[in-house]
């Protein structure tokens, strides 16, 4: 749909986004699979020129930024692995993705008002 800017009416670039759901708020989405939802949201966000929503897809996104303790959740675990799909040990496929996710969408926020939710406790 980005792509499409200066291509296609405002209107018809509003009909395709309609496609893409917000689906930040479903609580099962860890880990790399909240990432492809945020990811998602932050391109209808754009495609909207919707500020909050593109606000909630970074916070959204800089929510994967977190120590799990817990067996059996999925993220970034104390030795440094990540964990996808409950105790499956993902370090190498979905923990690569996802620090790549998240680079990413540090650098997109840098000088911006959506920087804010990669606090330094997080970084």
């Amino acid at each position: 749909t980005l792509l499409l800017k200066g291509y296609s009416s405002y209107e018809k670039i509003l009909e395709i986004a309609t496609y893409l759901r917000d689906v930040t708020d479903n609580a099962s989405h860890q880990g790399q699979n909240r990432a492809w939802v945020s990811e998602i949201l932050t391109y209808k966000a754009c495609a909207e020129n919707d500020f909050n929503l593109t606000k909630k897809s970074f916070e959204s996104m800089a929510s994967t930024i977190v120590i799990v303790t817990t067996q059996g959740t999925e993220g970034i675990k104390v030795d440094g692995s990540f964990h996808q799909h409950h105790a499956q040990l993902y370090s190498g496929g979905y923990g690569l993705s996802i620090i790549t996710y998240l680079s990413t969408f540090m650098e997109l926020a840098e000088g911006s008002l959506f920087y804010q939710v990669f606090t330094p406790a997080k970084i």
